[in-house]
């Protein structure tokens, strides 16, 4: 790393989904199936026992297919995480307040992979290497994220101090600060003109009363 280059130091929050959301994301896929199945088998008279047969498994299906559901949601909320890129390292708290240290002259790579819901990226699979580990992240942006490249995560902190990026100029995230500055400006001025019928009629009267003085104020003199 060259040591004339200017170290972004910042520090703050991220959230990481567990890959265990994968695997229940794929036992409601198949909890599905086989209600579907069970649900053409209960078509067919089999005869009474093996019918209550079907309607017990039916409701096992269900109430599993519910609870995977209700795991699957918690663990999409994620795990909140916080970071802190200082002068030589680069440091992550997990929320049990373990921590990992990432010096910067020890990071030798730092791997992005997408992570998708829908056709859309949603986060990345981030793997750091440095000195002789690996250790992985699987970060998710926030639900109202606009920018969701590689430069928008922590880890491009990471990467722009320990030379292995250049630091990115972010002119469209300026725009978008100014057009939501010029939004703020014209809401409170909106919010300026208004006024109770009252108040317009206090004004309009005060109008009134200044013209008469003005138009009095000749025949004084004379």
């Amino acid at each position: 790393m060259s040591e004339d280059k200017a170290l972004i130091t910042r520090k703050g929050t991220f959230k990481c989904i567990s890959k265990a959301a994968d695997l229940f994301s794929a036992l409601l896929v198949v909890g599905l199936f086989f209600i579907a199945a069970i649900f053409l088998l209960s078509l067919i008279n089999f005869g009474e026992d093996i019918n209550m047969m079907l309607r017990r498994a039916a409701a096992i299906c269900i109430i599993m297919e519910g609870t995977f559901a209700a795991i699957r949601v918690m663990l999409s909320l994620g795990r909140e995480y916080t970071y802190e890129s200082g002068e030589s390292d680069f440091v992550i708290t997990d929320p049990n307040g373990d921590k990992e240290y990432f010096y910067y002259t020890d990071v030798s790579a730092v791997e992005y992979a997408p992570i998708y819901s829908r056709k859309t990226i949603v986060g990345y699979t981030v793997k750091i290497a440095s000195g002789i580990r690996m250790v992985n992240y699987r970060f998710v942006f926030g639900a109202n994220a606009d920018n969701k490249s590689t430069a928008a995560t922590p880890f491009y902190c990471l990467e722009v101090n320990s030379g292995l990026r250049e630091p990115e100029e972010f002119g469209v995230d300026k725009e978008q600060i100014m057009a939501q500055f010029e939004r703020m400006q014209k809401s409170q001025k909106a919010e300026k003109k208004k006024s109770t019928r009252a108040q317009r009629e206090k004004e309009l009267l005060e109008s009134i009363q200044q013209e008469n003085a003005q138009s009095e104020s000749p025949k004084d003199e004379e």
